[in-house]
C-alpha cells in the first residue's frame, strides 16, 4: 500500500473529521505515522519538517503501487507519469485553496464542513 500525504497548515477542524474529495483523497487528521517517520522527516528542510509536525490535518490518498515512480497505467499523455506525480498534481488546487482561505479568512472555516 502506498500513500500521498499533503499536510495542511493553519486548518483547525474537529478531530476525526473526514471529507472525501476527488482522485481518492480524503481530508482527515494528519496521520501520526507521518510525524513518527524520522527517515522522511530527516530528508526535508527544517521549516517543512516543523510545519509537518505541527499540521493537524492532511489530504491523504491511499493506493496500490509497488515502488515510488511506478507509472500510472491510466495516464493517457504522451510521456508516462508516475502515480505519485499525478496524485501530487491533483492535490495542489485543493491544498492551495485551503491555504489561501486559512490566511485570507482566518475566522471563516465553515465552507469546509
Amino acid at each position: 500500500m502506498s500513500f500521498t500525504v499533503v499536510p495542511l497548515h493553519n486548518l483547525n477542524l474537529l478531530t476525526g473529521t473526514r471529507v472525501p474529495l476527488g482522485n481518492g483523497f480524503v481530508l482527515q487528521d494528519a496521520p501520526e505515522w507521518v510525524k513518527d517517520d524520522k527517515g522522511i522527516l530527516a530528508d526535508i528542510d527544517r521549516n517543512d519538517r516543523q510545519a509537518t509536525l505541527d499540521a493537524r490535518h492532511a489530504l491523504v490518498a491511499e493506493y496500490e503501487a509497488q515502488a515510488i515512480g511506478e507509472p500510472d497505467t491510466n495516464w493517457q499523455g504522451k510521456k508516462p507519469k508516475s502515480i505519485q506525480d499525478l496524485k501530487f498534481q491533483s492535490s495542489t488546487p485543493v491544498s492551495d485553496s485551503i491555504f489561501r482561505n486559512s490566511f485570507v479568512n482566518r475566522g471563516s472555516r465553515s465552507w469546509i464542513r
